[in-house]
Parts: structure tokens; C-alpha cells; sequence
């Protein structure tokens, strides 16, 4: 998707949470593995931290056990 980050971030997140949304938890995860380095590469702090968390909320929602502590590493 290249680097489409304007002042919201970059655009991967966006697909993640539009994906969870519409229920296809393939490609939001998917998109929010693409998201986190995409937002470290960019030093995009702040949105690198939004993504964390809203990662996060989609592992703890799945309630899968390496999920989960995958989500508390994602919170740290």
C-alpha cells in the first residue's frame, strides 16, 4: 500500500478496522501486521500507539490464548 500517511495515519489501519468491522478477522489482522511497522518506519509515534491499542482490542476480543498475550504486549 506504499506510505499513504497524511496527518491520520497510515492508511492500514484504517483496512484493519474496516475489515474487523465487516467481520473478516483474516484481513484485519492481516492489515494491523502491516500497520505496526508501517507507523515505525514513518516515526509516527502517536499513530503507532493508536494501532497498538486498537490491535490489541482486536486480539482480546478473539479470546484465543496466544492472542491474549499477544494483546498484553501489544498494551505495554
Amino acid at each position: 500500500l506504499g506510505s499513504s500517511v497524511f496527518g491520520m495515519g497510515h492508511m492500514s489501519r484504517y483496512l484493519a478496522l474496516a475489515a474487523w468491522t465487516a467481520g473478516d478477522d483474516d484481513a484485519a489482522r492481516a492489515h494491523f501486521e502491516d500497520a505496526l511497522p508501517a507507523h515505525e518506519r514513518l516515526r509516527a509515534w502517536p499513530w503507532l500507539a493508536c494501532v497498538q491499542f486498537d490491535f490489541a482490542r482486536f486480539l482480546a476480543a478473539r479470546g484465543r490464548g496466544a492472542e491474549q498475550a499477544r494483546a498484553g504486549e501489544l498494551r505495554a
